[in-house]
């Protein structure tokens, strides 16, 4: 009996949009007369192999060991482009490979079609409402996003109403993220402290 493995991807052709979840399944079959744990591995035409451009992972990352004529069933989620331009098409192959036996494996490709984000630049409020005392130190945390093909630099302004007094914000209302690359969020928190009691009235404060 020759050993081999099968992979099906559920699909030949997905979209990825930056911002929005873009994601495919895929199955691999193992039909060897052995236990074999198995990982996808895809690769695209101009590459480079070793990039540490992180635009895809898988669930799991590793299947465990499954015996003969056992089926997994990987989620392999996208993250990012993973060449620069918008409005192509790319050809991605894809391989399900044995960890204890890298000559077994099989290969699917699938076209990925890579359409232009809705927006370049996103912020979100991770806590929208919070809540604390007077005195306490209160952290608001945001998460920033680039979905664009080039590195930014962003300036973030901690704005609040008109009883909300600026000098609550510690280390001031304003601050910088000087390197933020496309697909690579980073977070940032900004630090409130109302007066001590007495000083400060009980309410909402919108920002």
């Amino acid at each position: 009996m020759i050993d081999f493995v099968r992979l099906e991807l559920e699909s030949e052709y997905i979209k990825f949009q930056p911002g929005s979840p873009g994601y495919f399944k895929a199955s691999v079959t193992n039909y060897s007369q052995d236990f074999y744990s198995f990982y996808l591995d895809i690769m695209i035409p101009g590459l480079d192999p070793e990039s540490q451009i992180k635009w895809y992972s898988t669930k799991p990352e590793v299947a465990t060991k499954k015996p003969p004529g056992a089926t997994t069933e990987f989620t392999v989620n996208i993250h990012r482009s993973p060449r620069s331009g918008y409005e192509n098409q790319l050809k991605l192959t894809v391989r399900a490979i044995a960890i204890e036996n890298p000559q077994l494996f099989a290969t699917e490709t699938l076209t990925l079609k890579l359409e232009a984000p809705i927006k370049p630049l996103v912020l979100e409020i991770l806590h929208p409402k919070v809540q604390g005392y007077p005195g306490e130190i209160i952290e608001i945390p945001v998460k920033v996003s680039n979905y664009s093909q080039d590195v930014m630099a962003v300036n973030l302004t901690f704005q609040g109403e008109e009883k909300l007094d600026p000098n609550w914000i510690i280390d001031g209302s304003k601050k910088q993220i000087t390197e933020l690359n496309p697909g690579e969020p980073q977070f940032v928190t900004f630090e409130c402290q109302p007066p001590e009691e007495g000083k400060a009235l009980s309410g909402i404060y919108s920002f």
